[in-house]
C-alpha cells in the first residue's frame, strides 16, 4: 500500500483487560521507513475503543444479538480482522497503552505511570508541528490521562494531546467526544468507553450485555455524524478495538479479566473509511500493536520505537 491515500479519524473504544506477560514474536514490523515533514495530510483518524466485551458477546455470537449495528452495517462498509489479540498485559491501562504506542507496556493500571514509548499524538504533533487540540484522548475512565504522552526523553509532555476524562458512562463520553469534533476539528482521537467493563465488573449481566448494545449503537451514531460533518466527511478513518476481553467460561467468567485465556486475549479489530475494503475479512492474525503502524500509514507518519506491523492486507490496492 501507498501512503498519501485518503484515511480515518481514528476513535478507539477501549476495553480493560488484566494478561498475562508477553512474549516477543519475530513478525516483520512492516514500519513506514520516513518520517514525512511540513504540513500533515487530510486524513483523520479516530480509535474507537470499547472497554472490555467478550467476544462471545460480540462478533463471535452467531445471531449478533447486541452488535447488529457493528456487524450488519458497518462491517459491510469496513474490514474486520476475527483473530486479533492483546498478548501483552490484559488490562486497561497497559491495553490501551499498547494500542498507542505499538508496544507492550507493563504499566501500572492505576494511572499512576504513563507509557514509557512515544504515542502516536506525540509523533503526530512533533511531525507536523500541530497545536495540541489537534490530538484528543477521550475517556470516561480518568486514569486514561496517561496515553496523552510518555516518558520518552525525545518525546514527552510539549508533544502530548489535550486530554478530557472522567466521565460517568459512555452516553456522557458520547457527548464529550461529538462536542470536541463539533468545536475543535481534531485529527487523531482516543476515545475510550467504559461502560462494558464496569457493568461487568459489577457481576450484573443484563447491564453488561444492555451496555454492549448501547455502545454499538452510539459507534453508529458517530459514524454518522462523521459523514455529515464535512471536516471528517471521506477523509477520516474510524478503528474499532478493545483494550482486553473477559475470562471465558473455563476461567472465571464475565465478571473479570486479567489472564491469558481466549477470552481475556481475543478482541475485535474493525476498521472503516475511504480506502478501506468493504465486507472484508482479514486472514492473518494481527494484534494491538500493529493499530499504532495501521494508523502511522494513514497519517504517513515513521513510528520509529513501535513493534507493530501496518495491517496491509485492509486497505484497497493503490491505483
Amino acid at each position: 500500500m501507498q501512503t498519501g491515500l485518503t484515511r480515518i479519524l481514528m476513535v478507539v473504544a477501549c476495553s480493560g483487560v488484566l494478561a498475562a506477560g508477553c512474549a516477543g514474536d519475530n513478525r516483520p514490523s512492516g514500519k513506514p521507513e520516513t518520517m514525512k515533514r511540513g504540513a500533515a495530510n487530510d486524513n483523520k483518524v479516530i480509535l474507537f475503543v470499547i472497554d472490555g466485551p467478550r467476544h462471545t458477546e460480540a462478533f463471535d455470537d452467531p445471531a449478533h444479538t447486541h452488535v447488529p449495528r457493528m456487524w450488519d452495517d458497518l462491517r459491510m462498509q469496513g474490514a474486520v480482522v476475527p483473530q486479533f489479540f492483546n498478548n501483552g498485559r490484559t488490562l486497561t491501562n497497559p491495553g490501551h497503552a499498547a494500542i498507542i504506542t505499538g508496544t507492550w507496556q507493563d504499566i501500572a493500571n492505576d494511572g499512576s505511570e504513563r507509557p514509557t514509548k512515544p504515542t502516536l499524538f506525540e509523533y503526530y504533533r512533533k511531525a507536523y508541528a500541530v497545536a495540541p487540540e489537534e490530538t484528543y484522548v477521550v475517556s470516561g475512565k480518568g486514569k486514561l490521562d496517561v496515553c496523552s504522552y510518555s516518558t520518552h526523553p525525545d518525546f514527552g509532555a510539549p508533544f502530548g494531546a489535550t486530554e478530557s476524562v472522567g466521565f460517568e458512562d459512555d452516553q456522557a463520553v458520547f457527548d464529550e467526544l461529538t462536542a470536541i469534533l463539533r468545536k475543535n476539528k481534531p485529527r487523531l482521537v482516543l476515545a475510550c468507553f467504559p461502560t462494558v467493563d464496569r457493568t461487568g465488573h459489577g457481576r450484573d449481566y443484563g447491564g453488561y450485555l444492555a451496555a454492549i448494545s448501547q455502545v454499538d449503537s452510539l459507534l453508529h451514531q458517530l459514524w454518522l455524524f462523521l459523514q455529515d460533518d464535512p471536516f471528517y466527511a471521506d477523509q477520516t478513518y474510524l478503528i474499532v478495538t478493545n483494550d482486553h476481553g473477559r475470562h471465558d467460561e473455563k476461567n472465571g467468567g464475565f465478571a473479570n479479566h486479567g489472564c491469558a485465556c481466549d477470552g481475556c486475549r481475543r478482541i475485535m479489530f474493525m476498521a472503516l473509511g475511504p480506502e478501506i475494503k468493504a465486507a472484508y475479512t482479514a486472514s492473518d492474525d494481527y494484534d494491538q500493536r500493529d493499530i499504532c503502524n495501521t494508523v502511522a500509514e494513514i497519517l504517513e507518519l515513521s513510528v520509529l520505537h513501535s513493534e507493530g506491523r501496518v495491517i496491509e492486507e485492509i486497505f484497497k490496492a493503490a491505483p
